[in-house]
């Protein structure tokens, strides 16, 4: 298992740290999403979901313990409304799809202040399978 990510770009190096592997459980009020929970820096972070060693989603947070817990982790009615949280909803049933077929999602993380500086710059040389253009 790796313990980091590194993303460079020219002369930027950016090192991702490991913070886990997503084990979901079923979320039995709504079918198809699921639950988890990681133990993760309240910081301001860019974060990478990857699954078989590619990057499928990409993201930046001001406190990286809440986007995981509150907007990944939990799906809630209000995320599954037309103007609830679309992101929330994919990434969710991709890793439950994912877990299914006993395959993990690993998340990494890099504290930040320059959090949506470096997603933008990262998201022009990397394509992913979850990140909207």
């Amino acid at each position: 298992m790796c313990k980091d990510y590194e993303i460079v770009i020219g002369e930027n190096n950016f090192r991702f740290l490991l913070l886990g592997t997503v084990v979901p459980e079923k979320d039995n009020n709504h079918d198809g999403y699921c639950s988890f929970f990681m133990n993760a820096p309240k910081s301001e972070c860019v974060y990478i979901f990857v699954l078989n060693d590619k990057i499928e989603y990409l993201g930046q947070t001001k406190n990286l313990k809440r986007q995981l817990n509150s907007g990944y982790g939990k799906i809630t009615e209000s995320n599954l409304c037309d103007n609830g949280q679309s992101t929330n909803c994919r990434i969710n049933k991709a890793i439950f799809a994912a877990a299914l077929k006993h395959e993990y999602y690993q998340i990494f993380y890099l504290e930040t202040d320059k959090s949506k500086r470096i997603k933008e710059e990262i998201l022009t040389v990397i394509t992913t399978k979850y990140n909207k253009r």
